[in-house]
């Protein structure tokens, strides 16, 4: 079951870091410089939503 969300929660990240971040971090990158903190944030945000046990 956990293969299963680990899985799940990867197609999401896939998705939502895809080829149009790469657009997204380019228009926006005098707004936000680094790219990562925003990552990190969102990420922990999705493992927090899949993963509410470990926390």
């Amino acid at each position: 079951m956990k293969t299963l969300h680990l899985l799940s929660y990867l197609i999401f990240l896939s998705k939502f870091l895809g080829p149009d971040t790469d657009i997204k971090y380019t228009h926006t990158r005098k707004a936000f410089p680094p790219p990562s903190p925003l990552i990190t944030v969102q990420s922990a945000f999705l493992s927090r939503l899949f993963f509410p046990s470990e926390l």
